[in-house]
């Protein structure tokens, strides 16, 4: 309390001072008998002075320990933060209000529920926006109070200066004529701005600037015109690029940009307000195309370690951007970032992300380009050269036009509802498709000698494909597709990429049966896949079949398109088919406890006990026959069970192992003859010989010489597949015996061989 003595020159003079105290006022009015000096002391460590003070003088009212939450400098979370209750400049924006939340409703969010959920209900409980700040830095508050009478005076421009003072910055002209290298948008600014003042003809006093400065977040609501300078200038560039098409940045934006500018544009522009002030229902606010400052909305998540939390400065838990592009280039850190991130959920981004993008995607788009231009360069294939019409060329030509056409259509559509986070997707799987299965199962073709239809289809059609992906992902890694670009442009071509046109679907390309036929032969083949290595054989180990179960003709021919594919993937002399799983299995029937948990409930167990009594392989037949299980429980009921609420599990029956997956079985016979091993020898051996020329960095079309020294078994295999081994190392002779000093040594299950090569 102030003594009426003790005048507030006086405390200015003592705060000017350094001097901190604290004074108490007796109820009689008399002063305290002992004063206590806290200056200098942090406030909460003063707290136990203050009340022994107050206790002393007997003023204390009460005196409470309690524990709650206590708020923390979000940039040092050991720092508490005090707060205290301030006089501010406010914007009446709860009058507005519901012409905001009409302009919200013309805007798409993606993620959708962001429009009612987390930005509409922060809009429902709108105050009025405290529009000042007691900072120097800032743009200055533009309000000017008479000194005597208190009038308000509130200008736009510098021009509304001059035309009231016309010498109203002389103190910024003298600081320029001092330093020329004030820039002059520094005149509306601290601490000249602070100096400029008018005054009125027929009105007693001085027009002074309030002290505060303007609360950042307006700046940046004012974005949208500020950056042309309207109203002042650029009309008609501001009005082309208003509003934006799209904007984007993270959820927590709802309270601060986002809010910024859909409120600053409603209060703006017009149409979108009824100055009258009277309250309107909602539904009947004008919104015209406008008075939203943006059409889309794209609300990211915050981004997190590995662990989960929050990535900031101050716990250093991120590795340095420019450092992560140095080791693994912007277009890794790009592609991270686009396929690990979903509007409105936190994304865990950290190192080993940007390097899963270069192993996972880019480096896959780059062998096949580098195994393209590699051969193309070998057999002088160019663009317009000559090939077969697509519709004449072979199934798998065939099928990856139609992934391609279907891959961009998905990634317009996507694109166009602002969904780069599904995008990448549909771009990740074609890419594996076409790595993984069409380049693999076409290198045959691209080997053969002479210039034949299929071989000319297959470069075509490779050029074709690597082509419109290069524009398909430009947008996403800029960088490395311009590079592919600069090399597969022909004559005629854009000059970059980026002035190409995104892909379109090409008429005549799109096969959904052909595209299904595939799925279901890739699946059969990942099926496979997952026997051998549920039972440790190796890949390359030939084993004798593989029996596909399949209930139709139809399922069957489609299957058998594809034989050759399915044989060579799954490494098995035979391909078979059948409808009779149970010659190979026995299936076992379980509830899907999490389907099936809120249908059943507490009769759960008795579905559980009919389920192990019945006859698992009948139960599967007929849920391949009908589509849905008739089970009868022990209570005198029936209940439907569909192929989501049982899980099927299946025991191979001896010499065969099986898997099985959303209805389909594939089923591997086992067994291993001499015969079969000694083909896996021979394979086996290839790869070592493949491994050797690589490590000798012979050109891939060079043919080589070939000494092995091998007994047993692996000598036996080398003799038995010999044209085979020649064919696929490229070697023009293989002979059988010492290959000297400077062999290599290998061992291939329990057999060991020498063997040694050169180019001829």
């Amino acid at each position: 309390h102030m003594a009426p003595a003790f005048g507030e020159d006086d405390f200015r003079a003592c705060k000017a001072a350094g001097l901190g105290f604290l004074q108490l006022v007796l109820p009689d009015g008399t002063f305290a008998p002992e004063v206590t000096d806290f200056a200098g002391r942090f406030c909460k460590d003063a707290d136990r002075d203050i009340i022994r003070h107050l206790r002393k003088a007997g003023l204390l009212f009460k005196e409470e320990v309690y524990r709650h939450e206590y708020p923390f400098c979000w940039r040092k979370d050991t720092d508490p933060l005090i707060q205290y209750a301030r006089k501010s400049w406010f914007i009446r924006t709860t009058r507005e209000i519901e012409h905001v939340k009409a302009n919200n409703q013309q805007v798409n969010w993606e993620p959708e529920h962001i429009k009612d959920g987390r930005f509409g209900q922060f809009l429902a409980g709108n105050v009025d926006w405290a529009l000042s700040r007691e900072r120097f830095w800032g743009t200055p508050l533009p309000i000017w109070i008479n000194d005597v009478t208190g009038e308000q005076d509130v200008v736009a421009s510098v021009e509304e200066i001059v035309q009231r003072n016309p010498e109203a910055f002389a103190h910024f002209d003298a600081a320029k004529a001092k330093d020329p290298t004030l820039k002059d948008d520094l005149m509306v600014h601290k601490p000249w701005i602070d100096e400029v003042t008018w005054t009125k003809d027929g009105e007693e006093g001085v027009y002074r600037r309030v002290p505060e400065v303007i609360d950042c977040w307006f700046d940046s609501g004012c974005m949208p015109f500020a950056q042309w300078g309207y109203p002042h200038k650029n009309r008609e560039a501001f009005e082309a690029n208003f509003p934006a098409d799209f904007i984007t940045e993270a959820v927590d934006q709802t309270r601060g940009w986002f809010y910024s500018l859909m409120t600053i544009s409603t209060l703006l522009f017009d149409g979108a307000v009824d100055r009258s002030g009277a309250t309107q229902d909602p539904s009947n606010v004008p919104t015209p195309e406008g008075a939203h400052p943006f059409r889309n909305c794209v609300v990211l998540g915050l981004l997190t370690d590995e662990h989960g939390i929050k990535q900031s400065k101050s716990k250093k838990n991120y590795t340095d951007p420019m450092l992560l592009m140095e080791r693994s280039g912007a277009d890794a850190m790009r592609w991270a970032l686009y396929s690990a991130t979903v509007p409105g959920q936190n994304t865990r981004f950290f190192e080993r992300a940007a390097t899963d993008a270069v192993r996972e995607f880019l480096l896959k788009i780059w062998n096949v380009y580098s195994f393209f231009v590699t051969y193309a360069n070998i057999d002088g294939f160019g663009p317009g050269s000559d090939a077969p019409a697509p519709s004449e060329r072979s199934d798998m030509d065939r099928w990856i036009l139609a992934e391609l056409d279907a891959t961009t259509a998905a990634v317009r559509k996507e694109l166009d509802g602002f969904r780069s986070h599904l995008a990448v997707r549909h771009i990740q799987r074609f890419v594996d498709g076409l790595s993984n299965w069409y380049v693999r199962r076409s290198r045959a073709r691209f080997w053969a000698s002479g210039d034949g239809d299929d071989k000319r289809a297959a470069f075509a059609t490779l050029y074709e494909v690597l082509r419109e992906l290069t524009q398909m992902i430009a947008p996403f890694v800029p960088f490395m597709a311009e590079s592919l670009y600069q090399n597969l442009k022909g004559e005629g071509d854009r000059e970059s990429v980026h002035l190409a046109e995104f892909p379109e679907v090409r008429e005549g390309r799109d096969d959904a049966e052909l595209r299904a036929a595939m799925k279901r032969t890739r699946d059969i083949v990942g099926l496979g896949q997952r026997v051998r290595a549920e039972t440790r054989i190796k890949v390359r180990q030939p084993l004798k079949s593989a029996i596909v179960v399949v209930a139709t003709d139809e399922e069957r021919q489609r299957l058998e398109q594809f034989a050759d594919a399915i044989r060579g993937e799954l490494n098995i002399e035979r391909l078979d088919f059948t409808d009779q799983p149970r010659t190979y299995v026995d299936f076992t029937l379980v509830p899907n406890f999490r389907a099936l948990g809120p249908k059943l409930g507490k009769r759960m167990p008795l579905c559980k006990k009919a389920l192990g009594a019945a006859d698992g392989s009948a139960l599967h037949q007929e849920l391949e026959e009908k589509g849905v299980i008739q089970l009868p429980l022990e209570d005198g009921t029936t209940i439907d069970l569909g192929p989501e609420e049982v899980q099927i599990r299946l025991e191979a029956k001896e010499g065969f192992a099986a898997a099985a997956s959303h209805g389909e079985v594939v089923v591997l016979d086992t067994q291993i003859d001499e015969r079969l091993r000694r083909a896996g020898l021979a394979r086996e051996f290839i790869s070592r010989v493949q491994k050797q020329r690589k490590e000798q960095d012979l050109a891939f079309d060079a043919r080589i010489a070939l000494t092995v020294q091998a007994e047993g078994a692996l000598g036996a295999a080398l003799r038995e597949h010999e044209a085979h081994i020649m064919g696929e190392v490229l070697a023009v002779r293989l002979v059988q015996s010492d290959p000297g000093e400077s062999a290599l040594d290998v061992h291939i299950d329990d057999q060991a061989a020498r063997f040694s090569l050169k180019a001829v």
